[in-house]
């Protein structure tokens, strides 16, 4: 009798080790289940990139000397400010304004033309836009009817390279004509009479004159073109995108932005 007590008592002994066994095998399994989640959560809190909408600076291309690139750059100055950001620009001749944003060496352009979020895919266009450009003919001397742009096919014209709708107006009327890298450079040319018609917007030239006098250069009516210029969001930055619409909506209907370009154009 007492052999199978002691029998039957480590039996029981047995059976208690196989369940500790088995449950420290399952706890065992679920804590090694734990660890690569545990790990993919360390990976995202401690070496996820820095995501657009929490970096406080952002650079973006501009025009060089060209009053719709200052013009936007004191509309976004003012926007992203709202939104704790400081926006910065760097100026570029016009051609390299925008290769600069598109490739994402800066984080977007400061303003173009909606056709550039067509033919520029790394570019995000920021709804809704800020202001019109308004492209014209200017001559010296006398000023030339737009009504038939068609006429243009008669002179010999320029414009600045890299000013996307200048160059839809070159293509739309099949025009022979130069594309000179600076505005004091097609400038010169047609003081030098070596032009006889340059493409140019209204607020850019206005500011020539205001800065040079006369000099003799009439604008022809009607306009050329007139166009809505937005602001552009390199793709690396599209999680922006929506925050800085909203403020420049906000900015459109309270009329803060035609006071900004007031104070732009006027100087005042």
């Amino acid at each position: 009798m007492l052999l199978l007590r002691a029998h039957s008592h480590k039996t029981k002994k047995n059976e208690g080790r196989h369940i500790m066994n088995d449950k420290g095998r399952t706890i065992l399994r679920s804590c090694l289940a734990i660890i690569p989640l545990l790990a993919a959560c360390a990976t995202v809190v401690f070496v996820s990139p820095v995501r657009a909408e929490e970096r406080r600076t952002f650079t973006f291309s501009m025009i060089e000397n060209y009053m719709n690139g200052k013009v936007a750059q004191a509309i976004l100055e003012k926007a992203y400010a709202k939104l704790g950001i400081k926006a910065q620009f760097l100026p570029f001749p016009a051609a390299r304004a925008l290769s600069e944003a598109n490739a994402g060496t800066t984080d977007g352009a400061a303003e173009r033309i909606y056709s550039v979020g067509e033919t520029h895919k790394n570019l995000v266009r920021v709804e809704p836009h800020m202001f019109f450009l308004e492209g014209r003919a200017y001559v010296r001397g006398e000023p030339i009817s737009m009504e038939d742009p068609n006429i243009l096919r008669h002179y010999r014209v320029g414009a600045l390279l890299g000013i996307v709708y200048a160059h839809e107006v070159i293509k739309q009327y099949e025009l022979n004509a130069v594309r000179a890298t600076s505005i004091p450079k097609l400038l010169e040319l047609l003081e030098n009479k070596r032009l006889d018609v340059i493409i140019m917007d209204r607020y850019t030239m206005e500011k020539v004159l205001q800065e040079n006098g006369e000099v003799g250069i009439r604008a022809c009516e009607p306009p050329l073109v007139r166009k809505k210029l937005y602001h552009y969001l390199h793709k690396k930055n599209a999680a922006l995108a929506p925050a800085i619409s909203r403020v420049l909506t906000e900015m459109k209907e309270s009329g803060e932005i035609d006071r900004i370009i007031d104070q732009v154009i006027t100087g005042r």
